[in-house]
């Protein structure tokens, strides 16, 4: 798999510390410059304050779940991608994802390969929306 050419930031959240370790090597294996943390709620802290170009959530997690994340990063940021990832099939879930326009929704067990590929095209995903918005600006 190629990597971007333009290294592209991505926050990981994910509660189970062994998952986000894999997902992170893989992710910086693949080219990404990857920020983790431990749960929604520090997720959206990490969001507020940093620059990230797609987001990477598991869907069930505490104090903040990763379709409220999703909710958030869409009010405040709706040209960030999101790729969900979650251990539970639920179909209620996956329509309100969709619904918030989840880049991707994956079922966990994901392998490495996956991951990147799902994320690399989120991150082509966000790269054609800058084009598109510098072409608008006069």
């Amino acid at each position: 798999m190629n990597a971007p050419t333009v290294a592209m930031r991505v926050l990981l959240v994910e509660d189970e510390r062994v998952l986000a370790r894999v997902y992170s090597r893989a992710l910086v294996a693949a080219g990404f410059v990857v920020d983790t943390a431990a749960d929604g709620a520090e997720g959206f802290e990490r969001f507020l304050l940093g620059s990230y170009d797609v987001v990477v959530s598991d869907v069930s997690m505490p104090r903040l779940s990763g379709l409220d994340l999703l909710a958030q990063v869409r009010r405040l940021r709706p040209n960030v991608p999101v790729v969900l990832i979650t251990a539970r099939l639920d179909q209620s879930a996956y329509e309100q994802a969709h619904g918030l326009g989840t880049a991707r929704y994956l079922l966990k067990p994901v392998t490495m390969e996956q991951l990147a590929r799902a994320v690399q095209g989120a991150a082509m995903l966000r790269a054609a929306l800058l084009r598109s918005e510098k072409k608008r600006k006069p």
